[in-house]
C-alpha cells in the first residue's frame, strides 16, 4: 500500500475496508490523503478527515491539493464550534450534510477557502438557524440569477464569476454557502415531473429538527417556493447523500453505493408494492421490474428492482401514471409491459407475467394528478427583492467596462466577439491572457473560442486555455482546418468538468517512441491496456475525470477509458473523438475515422466484430411524420416531440440524429432493437404517447412513415381548454376587446398568437395550413396575432391561405387581455360566446385538435 499503510492501519475499523478498496483501485498518486492527515491537529479534525477520506472520489484524489482538502475540514469544524445550530447536530447529521465539500457532480472548487470569512461575518449577529438560512439565500440571490446552461455542472466559484446558472447550479452554490456556515443542507431533485416535460433541482435545509424545501436564490419563505405544489406531482424525489447513510425517521434508502446513498422523500410513507406471478401462477423470484415515466418524448427509467422470494418488489414513487417493464434475465428479449394508473399503496398489485416481444400497444394516455393548494406566504416584499437584485446587477455593470475594451481587441458582430462578451467575470482574465500571446497564437485563440461551449469559455482558467493553444499549434498544418479544430484543438471530449488534461497526457507518452500515426495509435492502445484497469465506479458524487486525471488514476469505466484514449490521441496530434455509444475512441487516419478499443488492442481498427459492445455496422434510418395524409415538414422536433432509443434490459437509451433534411430525420444506428417514442401533452399535462418497437437491416435503407394524428376519442374540449371566460378581466367588466367585438358571435372566432423566434410557432403554422382552409370554408373567422415584423415570415409559410385570414399586430394590451404567457397560443370562441379552446405550445397534431373542437362546437 506504499505511504498510505501507516495511517490506514491506525484508522478506525469501520473505515479500513473503504481505504483498502479505494487504494487498491485508484492508488494515491499525489499522496493527497497522507499529506492532508499530517495537517490534522485535533481529534475533531481527524474524525472529519477519516469520514471524508473514506468517501473521496477519483477525480478529487488527483486534483485537490492537501492544503485545499485540509481547508474543507478545518472550516467545517470551525463552523461546528462557532454556530449554535451546528453544535446541536448529531454526528451523523454533521458528517453527511455539513462536512461534505461538494453537492453532487460539480467540479471541486475551494469555495470554503474563498468565502468562509465573508459568510462567517454575514451571520455573526444571529443565533437563529431559520434567520441564518434566509441570510444565506439572500447572499446567493445577490451573486447569481437563473439562466439555462449546458448539462454538465459548473462549480460554485464559477457560478459567482459567471453570474448565472441553471437550477442545479443554484443548488450547488447554496449548498456550498450553507454548509460553510454549518447549516445542514442537501440537494433534492426530480429527474422527471409527471405532468410536464421537464425536471427541477432545489435544496432542503434542516431547521429546528425538520427538513424544509427552499428554492436556492429564490426569495420566498420556507416550503413556499413556486414548486411547492408541483413537487407532489414529481415521479420521484431524490436526495443524494455523501457517504454510507443510516436511515433516519421517515426516510428510506432506495439505492446504495460505495460513496453515496439515495433517499426516498419523506413524502413516500407507503411504498408501491408489485407482486409478479410466473406463467404457472407461482411467485416469480429474481425477476427484474423497471418503473418508468413519460417525459420529453421518451419512456424514462426511474429505477429498477428485483423481486424477492415472494415475487415482490417495492417502489417509492408519487401518485401518477407509470409504465412497468418486467423481464427474466433467462429470456432477455421478452417483456411484460404494464401501465399503472394512480397506484394504490394498500395492497400489492399482482401481475401475472406474460412474456412477449416488446410491441406497439397503440395510443397510451398518461393522466394528470391534481395538486393540493398551498396558501401563499412570503416574508419578502417586492422592495426587498429589488434591493437584492440590484446588488447582483452592480457586479454586471463592472463587466460592461471590459466589454468596451473587448471591442478594441476584436471586431464586433463576429462569432469570437459575441462568445466572449457574455462570459461574465472570466472576460477580463481571458483578455489579459490574450494580450500575452504572439500573433500566431492569437489566431489559435480565436479558433478555440469559436468551437467551445459558452459554459467552457466562462469557466476555463486562462492558463489552462493557453496550454491547449500552445501544445496544439504544432499540428495546425497536418490536417484540414475543420479536422484540426474539432478533433485536436477542441479541449472538451465528453462531460468532464476540468479541461486541464493535455500536458498530463503528453507526460504519460514520454516512453512512447514511434513517429508514424499508425504506430503511435498502436502504442497508445497498448499503453492503456497495460497500465489501466477497467472497473465499474460505484459513485455519483464527484465530477467525470478528464483524460489527464485518468493517466494518474489508471482505472475507470469503459467510457472513462475511452475519454483517456481520445485525450492521449489528441495530445499526440492525432484527431480523435468518442464513438457514438461512448464506449471506445475513434481516431482519424487515411481520411476516415477508425475504432480504438482501450482494453482490446487486438481489435484496433476493426470496424466489424460479433462481440458485444464492439463496433458494429450502422444502418441509415429515415423518419417522416404525417398528419393523416399530409406530410408535416418541420413540425416535429427531436427530443421534444419524438425520440429514437436503443432498447436493452428494460432501458430506453436515446440516439442522436445525424442529419435533418426537408422534414426527414436521418439516423445511423447499430442494428438492434430500437423504439420510436412520440407524443404530446394537452393543456392540463395529460400525455398521449406511442412507443413503436422496430428492427431494421443494416444492408438496406430504412424508411418509417408515421401518422401522428391523435384518435378522435383523445380530443375533447375539456382536455384542451386551459382557461375559462371568468379568467378574462374584460369578461367580468363587459369591456370586450375590439379584436373580438362584433365577430366572436357570428360563426365563431379563432385567435392564434405566434412569434417568429418561437420554434413551436413555425412548426404549428406548417401543420395548420389544411385546417385553416377547412375552417375558412365553414365561415370561421381566423385572426393571426403576431409582431408586424414577423408577419411576412408566417405569410410565406401559409401561401395563398395567408390572404384569407386577418393579421393583427401584437401589443402588450392584447397579450394582457388574453393572458398570453407562451407561444403559440390558440383561442376559440363559439358563436354562442363560449370559450371552447385555450391551448399553448402545441405543434404535433394541433391541426386535427383544432379542427375537431371547432367543428364540434358549431
Amino acid at each position: 500500500m506504499g505511504s498510505l499503510e501507516p495511517w490506514i492501519e491506525n484508522a478506525p475499523p469501520d473505515y479500513k475496508p473503504a481505504f483498502e478498496k479505494a487504494n487498491n483501485d485508484y492508488g494515491d498518486p499525489a499522496s493527497l490523503l497522507s499529506d492532508t492527515y499530517a495537517m490534522m491537529q485535533t481529534a475533531e479534525e481527524k474524525e472529519a478527515f477519516y469520514f471524508l477520506a473514506s468517501n473521496i472520489t477519483p477525480g478529487d484524489r488527483v486534483r485537490m491539493t492537501p492544503q485545499e482538502f485540509a481547508t474543507q475540514i478545518k472550516v467545517a469544524v470551525d463552523a461546528r464550534n462557532k454556530f449554535p445550530w451546528c453544535r446541536e447536530l448529531s454526528k451523523e447529521m454533521f458528517q453527511h450534510y455539513v462536512l461534505p465539500y461538494r453537492a453532487t457532480q460539480e467540479p471541486f472548487e475551494d469555495f470554503r477557502g474563498e468565502y468562509s470569512r465573508e459568510l462567517f461575518k454575514l451571520l455573526e449577529n444571529t443565533n437563529d438557524s431559520e434567520e441564518a438560512v434566509y441570510l444565506v439565500n439572500e447572499w446567493v440571490a445577490s451573486k447569481m440569477t437563473y439562466k439555462p446552461t449546458e448539462r454538465y455542472d459548473q462549480g460554485p466559484l464559477s457560478t459567482i464569476k459567471r453570474g448565472y446558472g441553471r437550477c442545479e447550479e443554484e443548488t450547488i452554490l447554496f449548498i456550498a454557502a450553507a454548509r460553510t456556515v454549518g447549516i445542514p443542507t442537501r440537494q433534492c431533485y426530480t429527474p422527471y415531473w409527471t405532468f410536464t416535460d421537464s425536471n427541477h433541482s432545489w435544496v432542503q435545509v434542516y431547521v429546528k429538527g425538520r427538513w424544509y424545501d427552499l428554492g436556492p436564490g429564490e426569495l420566498t419563505s420556507l416550503n413556499k417556493a413556486w414548486f411547492s405544489e408541483s413537487r407532489k406531482r414529481a415521479a420521484v424525489l431524490v436526495t443524494p447523500v455523501f457517504g454510507k447513510y443510516k436511515e433516519m425517521e421517515n426516510e428510506k434508502v432506495i439505492e446504495k453505493g460505495l460513496t453515496y446513498s439515495i433517499l426516498a422523500s419523506p413524502d413516500y410513507k407507503q411504498p408501491l408494492k408489485i407482486k409478479i406471478l410466473d406463467e404457472k401462477g407461482k411467485a416469480a423470484t429474481g425477476f427484474k421490474i423497471s418503473i418508468n415515466v413519460y417525459n420529453f418524448a421518451n419512456i424514462r427509467l426511474l429505477y429498477s428492482q428485483k423481486t424477492d422470494a415472494n415475487g415482490e418488489a417495492q417502489f417509492y414513487v408519487n401518485q401518477g401514471d407509470y409504465y412497468l417493464l418486467i423481464w427474466d434475465d433467462k429470456m432477455p428479449n421478452l417483456y411484460d409491459w404494464k401501465k399503472i394508473s394512480q397506484p394504490s399503496r394498500e395492497n400489492p398489485i399482482v401481475i401475472k407475467y406474460k412474456p412477449k416481444p416488446l410491441r406497439d400497444e397503440g395510443w397510451l394516455r398518461v393522466i394528470r394528478v391534481k395538486p393540493e393548494k398551498t396558501s401563499p406566504d412570503n416574508r419578502y416584499t417586492q422592495g426587498d427583492i429589488k434591493n437584492i437584485e440590484n446588488k447582483r446587477k452592480l457586479k454586471e455593470q463592472d463587466w460592461q467596462s471590459y466589454r468596451t475594451t473587448l471591442g478594441k481587441e476584436f471586431t464586433e458582430k463576429t462569432k469570437t466577439y459575441d462568445l466572449l462578451k457574455d462570459c461574465g467575470g472570466n472576460l477580463p482574465l481571458l483578455l489579459e491572457m490574450y494580450r500575452t500571446l504572439s500573433p500566431e497564437q492569437r489566431e489559435e485563440f480565436k479558433k478555440i473560442i469559436n468551437i467551445m461551449a459558452d459554459k467552457d469559455i466562462a469557466t476555463i482558467q486562462p492558463d489552462e486555455l493557453k496550454e491547449h493553444i500552445i501544445l496544439s499549434m504544432k499540428y495546425t498544418r497536418s490536417y484540414h482546418d475543420s479536422i484540426y479544430t474539432n478533433y485536436i484543438l477542441q479541449p472538451r471530449i465528453y462531460l468532464e468538468s476540468s479541461l486541464r488534461w493535455r500536458k498530463k497526457c503528453l507526460d504519460a507518452q514520454q516512453s512512447l517512441k514511434s513517429n508514424t500515426i499508425a504506430e503511435r495509435v498502436k502504442e497508445i492502445n497498448e499503453w492503456i491496456n497495460s497500465n489501466c484497469k477497467e472497473i465499474d465506479p460505484d459513485y455519483i458524487f464527484g465530477d467525470f475525470p478528464n483524460a489527464g486525471d485518468m493517466t494518474l488514476l489508471k482505472c475507470g469505466s469503459k467510457k472513462q477509458l475511452a475519454v483517456l484514449a481520445v485525450g492521449m490521441l489528441r495530445s499526440a496530434g492525432i484527431p480523435a473523438r468518442l464513438s457514438e455509444n461512448k464506449q471506445w475512441a475513434e481516431y482519424y487516419h487515411n481520411n476516415t475515422f477508425n475504432p480504438l478499443y482501450p482494453k482490446n488492442p487486438e481489435l484496433l481498427g476493426k470496424k466489424e466484430d460479433k462481440q458485444e459492445n464492439i463496433y458494429k455496422p450502422k444502418a441509415a434510418l429515415h423518419i417522416e411524420f404525417r398528419q393523416k395524409e399530409e406530410k408535416l415538414g418541420k413540425s416535429h422536433r427531436y427530443y421534444y416531440d419524438f425520440t429514437i432509443s436503443h432498447f436493452e434490459k428494460g432501458n430506453f437509451e436515446e440516439a442522436e440524429p445525424d442529419t435533418f433534411d426537408g422534414g426527414i430525420y436521418n439516423f445511423n444506428l447499430s442494428p438492434s432493437e430500437h423504439v420510436l417514442v412520440y407524443g404530446q401533452r394537452n393543456v392540463h399535462g395529460d400525455a398521449y404517447i406511442r412507443a413503436i418497437p422496430f428492427k431494421y437491416n443494416p444492408s438496406s435503407k430504412n424508411k418509417m412513415n408515421i401518422d401522428i394524428t391523435l384518435p378522435d376519442k383523445a380530443i375533447s374540449k375539456d382536455d384542451f381548454c386551459l382557461k375559462s371566460m371568468e379568467d378574462f378581466s374584460w369578461h367580468k367588466s363587459s369591456q370586450i376587446p375590439d379584436i373580438i367585438k362584433g365577430e366572436w358571435k357570428k360563426k365563431g372566432l379563432l385567435l392564434v398568437f405566434i412569434r417568429k423566434d418561437n420554434e413551436a410557432s413555425t412548426s404549428a403554422i406548417n401543420s395548420l395550413r389544411k385546417t385553416l382552409q377547412v375552417l375558412h370554408e365553414k365561415g370561421i373567422v381566423i385572426k393571426m396575432i403576431t409582431k408586424s415584423s414577423d408577419a411576412d415570415h408566417f405569410k410565406k409559410l401559409l401561401g395563398e391561405m395567408a390572404n384569407k385570414i386577418m393579421w393583427v399586430g401584437e401589443n402588450e394590451r392584447l397579450n394582457k387581455d388574453f393572458l398570453i404567457s407562451s407561444y403559440p397560443t390558440y383561442i376559440y370562441f363559439t358563436k354562442q360566446g363560449e370559450l371552447n379552446l385555450y391551448a399553448s405550445g402545441f405543434s404535433l397534431s394541433i391541426g386535427s385538435i383544432i379542427e375537431k373542437i371547432v367543428l364540434q362546437s358549431k
